[in-house]
């Protein structure tokens, strides 16, 4: 069962009110990232939210990534989608109308509470309870849910996936432009970034 609490603690705001960003267009969306543009390795991650394994990527590998990696300079981390079904789809529609502060606060969320809402009965009403508990309205959720330039956008996210990369499967890597073929545990990725960066 999602609670309230945990979804505002994994996206990091108070239990008070939050007010919804309304910033999406149609068909558009801004790119998700994290580290410094000019950072020696770009790290693309392809990921779909109803993956198992891309949950466990972001429970095991990902936290120690941001850490040594990330939040120090060495790397930019771009978030793509690669939806493997419609709830994939409709929940990173969810992510993206959370607005840019918030987008990786929710897909941790989306992440952790995965087993609940991907399997659920009514896969949208879990998502719309989800947005709400994070501090979006029923109304953006729901508009978010249904607006078909937005949910195109994001399945064409997984088509310049397989077009531009050869990515097949999910999470996929990409290491500055190079799809990474290797295990997907922190010291396989450390190891492939170490070898991209210069020597200290």
């Amino acid at each position: 069962m999602v609670s309230r609490r945990s979804v505002l603690v994994g996206l990091g705001v108070s239990a008070v009110a939050v007010r919804p960003w309304r910033g999406v267009r149609a068909g558009t969306f801004a790119e998700h990232a994290l580290g410094p543009e000019d950072a020696k390795v770009t790290i693309i991650e392809y990921a779909s939210l109803t993956c198992p394994h891309c949950a466990v990527f972001h429970h095991e590998t990902f936290p120690r990534l941001r850490t040594d990696y990330i939040d120090s300079g060495k790397v930019r981390f771009v978030f793509r989608d690669f939806p493997l079904d419609g709830v994939a789809v409709r929940a990173a529609a969810v992510a993206h109308c959370a607005g840019p502060d918030r987008y990786f606060g929710f897909v941790d969320v989306l992440f952790q509470t995965q087993s609940s809402w991907a399997v659920a009965a009514d896969p949208a009403a879990a998502l719309v309870k989800i947005g709400r508990l994070g501090g979006l309205d029923e109304a953006t959720v729901t508009g978010c849910l249904n607006d078909q330039d937005l949910l195109d956008s994001i399945i064409g996210s997984r088509k310049r996936g397989e077009e531009e990369f050869g990515v097949e499967s999910t999470p996929s890597l990409v290491l500055n432009g190079e799809l990474y073929s290797g295990t997907k545990d922190f010291d396989a990725v450390a190891k492939a970034i170490d070898a991209l960066l210069p020597p200290s």
